[in-house]
């Protein structure tokens, strides 16, 4: 497991030593009036968003072959919608393409944790630069790489912190907590 562990960061580490300014994907949010900046993101930091955003894009290139797999063994068109839901011949497809869907499912696994790994290593590293957004929630990264936050009212930090919990536990149990999880979205319009 360790061994594991250093792999990947060694590929993490050497995916962003490749990345250069040229590189750089810059965030595409733009600041809000009341955004409160404190700085600018460091080349690191640049290099850290940019594999995040490498990252996503072929999460989703991968997600998009799993889908076309599925779409020809049903026989549809590629792109087709597959939101109807399983029923006996898309259970019977899937059945038939089980072990490339399954590689693909755990390249795409793969390719969320690795995400997740370099998100979390992002935000932390964003704190220890700007240790003025230590406590804060609302923080952003703009177009032109600067670094601002926004303040909450304590209501909608209140309902973030009960919105993840109830979004958590959604996650978790597809009985009550998806029903919890819909009435938050229903009430707060979170995810």
């Amino acid at each position: 497991m360790a061994e594991e562990h250093r792999r990947l960061l060694r590929e993490i580490n050497e995916r962003l030593a490749a990345l250069t300014g040229v590189d750089y994907a810059p965030p595409k949010e733009e600041p809000a009036e009341a955004d409160i900046r404190v700085g600018f993101a460091s080349d690191y930091l640049r290099a850290m968003w940019s594999l995040m955003d490498q990252l996503k894009e072929e999460g989703a290139s991968i997600l998009a072959e799993g889908q076309a797999m599925i779409c020809e063994a049903l026989g549809l068109p590629a792109g087709s919608s597959l939101d109807a839901g399983p029923d006996d011949a898309f259970v019977k497809a899937t059945e038939r393409i089980s072990d490339p869907l399954s590689e693909n499912k755990a390249r795409l696994f793969a390719k969320q944790r690795d995400y997740t790994i370099v998100n979390h290593m992002f935000w932390a590293e964003l704190r220890r630069e700007f240790p003025a957004l230590a406590d804060k929630n609302h923080i952003h990264v703009h177009p032109d790489w600067s670094v601002g936050w926004v303040e909450e009212p304590v209501a909608a930090v209140g309902q973030m912190l009960m919105g993840g919990i109830v979004l958590e536990f959604a996650q978790r149990d597809n009985g009550l907590g998806a029903q919890l999880g819909r009435l938050f979205r229903r009430t707060f319009g979170r995810r």
